[in-house]
């Protein structure tokens, strides 16, 4: 059904994720953000509803998606490549939980299957990977995550060892997993393959699906400006990829993911976050304390159409993240020597000269 541009389906689990479909986190959303909170509900919630009510489905909610901006060119072109607009942490949390699943099964197996575990093994394998084009040996996840998650997806989706986390999103997939595996070491591998076996039959979502990249930055940037869960800087990201041309995509998310994963490795937690740098940021340009509650209005008025200002914004991140890291270590941030300006930010975790000691680099 088709209206305004505007299409749904009510998907199984099985189905969203079926063989010919593979689904892309564009560059404008933020990464992988999910943590122990979030994480143990879903699992909580499905545990719940198949154990209370295991033959009666389970709607988990909608989705937004729209055909790919930037498909993956590694994979069969029949396939229907869909950008996630709405619905990423949840739909990455789904694939991690039936991945590990499988894995958990796959690895006690040790007597022959029978009919119905040979026909769960296959939708099992068919949900799990999309397979290269140019080489049937190299799998992809079917869910291509956001900022760095994809390398960390790959490894889990090979059952390879995880390295050191490299900014958020790593950090909390592999959180995720850890969590996820936790669980299910609780459990009787009978009952993880019914839970399985719920998950995909037994659980829906409304896959809704939108004609155009530019109506999906739109439905994103209304639909989460309304309290739905995303702070300042991830509206002010999307702000900004509305300002620049789709071959300009790659850059800016480079660069803001060099960012964020520069501030990552800050001494102080509550400096971990792009929110925090672009109220800073803000703070240098108007001379004004913005809540950040307004961080995303402030930024909107002060950006307007100036793309070349948007431009030169996305480019200086990476630095400024930099320089931010150096004052949280106690540094001066134009050239990382330690003062007794900054001594006060080292020994008593003071933030409130931040914004001074940034601005002076500007």
């Amino acid at each position: 059904m088709l209206d305004a541009g505007l299409d749904y389906d009510v998907l199984k689990v099985k189905m969203l994720f079926a063989a010919d479909d593979y689904y892309i986190v564009p560059f404008y959303q933020r990464g992988y953000s999910w943590g122990d909170e979030e994480v143990l509900a879903l699992l909580g919630d499905l545990t719940e509803a198949q154990g209370k009510y295991e033959n009666e489905a389970y709607l988990l909610g909608q989705i937004i998606v729209c055909p790919a901006t930037h498909p993956n060119l590694e994979i069969d072109s029949g396939l229907s490549q869909w950008d996630l607009i709405d619905g990423q942490q949840r739909c990455t949390t789904l694939y991690l939980m039936i991945l590990i699943a499988s894995q958990f099964i796959d690895s006690a197996s040790e007597t022959p299957l029978n009919q119905i575990d040979k026909r769960l093994l296959g939708e099992r394998e068919s949900i799990k990977t999309v397979i290269s084009t140019a080489d049937p040996n190299v799998h992809f996840p079917r869910i291509r995550a956001a900022s760095n998650g994809e390398d960390f997806m790959n490894k889990i989706l090979n059952d390879e060892e995880l390295t050191s986390p490299d900014g958020s999103t790593q950090f909390l997939i592999l959180n995720a997993v850890e969590k996820i595996r936790f669980e299910y070491e609780k459990m009787q591998i009978e009952d993880l393959k019914k839970f399985l076996r719920f998950i995909l039959e037994n659980v829906f979502l409304i896959r809704l699906q939108l004609e155009s990249a530019t109506h999906a930055m739109r439905v994103f940037q209304k639909v989460n400006n309304r309290g739905l869960g995303l702070d300042g800087a991830d509206l002010i990201k999307n702000f900004l990829f509305q300002k620049v041309d789709n071959d300009e995509y790659i850059e800016l998310s480079n660069n803001w993911d060099k960012a964020s994963n520069t501030l990552f490795k800050a001494r102080l937690k509550r400096v971990r976050s792009m929110e925090f740098l672009m109220k800073l940021l803000i703070g240098i340009k108007t001379g004004k304390s913005i809540p950040t509650g307004n961080l995303f209005t402030e930024w909107e008025e002060i950006l307007g159409d100036d793309t070349v200002a948007a431009k030169l914004l996305a480019t200086k991140l990476p630095e400024n993240a930099g320089d931010l890291v150096r004052i949280c270590r106690g540094e001066l941030p134009q050239n990382g020597v330690a003062t007794d300006v900054t001594t006060g930010t080292y020994m008593q975790s003071w933030i409130q000269q931040f914004e001074i000691l940034l601005a002076g680099v500007h």
